[in-house]
């Protein structure tokens, strides 16, 4: 089996990983990880306590900017599989996300997808760029 690192930029979205992060927990196998890359956010990284989850942190720059490629960049240098996914702190992954990457996964190629978005309410928006379900990508 592929062993895969997810790798979620976050800065202030307190409220949004929580159900990333719980339904990334149920697809994980044992030998993946989740790193969570923290911009030095102001209230922190909620508490995440599990063996297979890291919450790492790039050099602080001043003036502070959300700075996403650097912390993509970032957590891809620390990832220690080389499958690797970029997931946005607000982007809930499908039930079978993991699965179908490691059977996907092809060091050659870069895959992409649908993003459907956790809302204020916290209903979900789904992403307008699908067809019959699907991304179109």
């Amino acid at each position: 089996m592929r062993n895969i690192s997810v790798v979620i930029p976050y800065y202030q979205k307190q409220e949004h990983i929580l159900p990333v992060w719980e339904e990334l927990q149920l697809q994980l196998s044992p030998d993946d990880e989740i790193i969570i890359v923290d911009d030095h956010s102001p209230d922190g990284v909620p508490d995440i306590t599990c063996p297979c989850t890291s919450i790492i942190q790039p050099p602080k720059h001043t003036p502070h900017t959300y700075r996403l490629d650097t912390l993509r960049n970032y957590g891809l240098k620390n990832a220690k599989h080389d499958a690797c996914i970029i997931l946005d702190p607000d982007c809930i992954p499908n039930p079978r996300f993991l699965d179908h990457a490691r059977k996907l996964y092809d060091p050659s190629v870069l895959y992409t997808g649908c993003i459907d978005k956790v809302q204020e309410d916290g209903s979900i928006k789904k992403d307008g760029r699908r067809r019959k379900g699907k991304s179109y990508w």
